[in-house]
């Protein structure tokens, strides 16, 4: 799981587009370790946005493989490196944050910020050292662990939580 710290939620809840960029970063994540090892892995993941009281709460949640395939496509075990991918958690979201400031919608509460020594400073000391990833153990079975993200996904928290699709437009 790839969390934030809530002096960020703000941001993301102004700029929902900033969500599809967070799903990339946590994914990218993991296919960096991978691909550090020369090796295709496989990961499934859910976006949530709000907590179980219903509360704004953006994070990531992603399932990989215990391991991948390399060139050969021989099987290869792959451990991930929890503080490793932290730090690398921490600094693509911050880049990404600052890359887009220009374009962001500034939410009330941070509307004061408008040099970039105080965005560099929100971004940069947002959450400290201690943005949470939380790596699971490791499953025996990747069936158990597709059904158990199968439930959760289907069974929302409540009916009046459920977003709408109202319109569909081709990109």
């Amino acid at each position: 799981m790839f969390t934030l710290p809530d002096t960020l939620w703000s941001l993301f809840f102004y700029n929902r587009g900033l969500l599809d960029a967070l799903f990339r970063l946590a994914a990218d994540n993991l296919l960096y370790a991978g691909k550090r090892r020369d090796l295709h892995i496989g990961l499934f993941g859910a976006l949530h946005t709000y907590d179980r009281r219903l509360n704004w709460h953006p994070h990531m949640h992603l399932s990989a493989t215990a391991g991948g395939l390399d060139e050969q496509g021989a099987r290869k075990s792959l451990a991930f490196h929890e503080k490793a991918m932290r730090r690398r958690w921490m600094w693509n979201v911050r880049n990404t944050l600052l890359g887009l400031w220009g374009q962001l919608t500034l939410p009330p509460e941070l509307a004061h910020i408008n040099h970039e020594s105080d965005r560099r400073h929100l971004v940069l000391n947002a959450g400290g050292q201690h943005w949470h990833i939380y790596l699971s153990t490791k499953t025996e079975n990747g069936r158990k662990t597709a059904n158990y993200l199968g439930r959760y996904l289907k069974n929302r928290p409540s009916r009046a939580a459920v977003w709408r699709i109202t319109r569909l437009e081709p990109r």
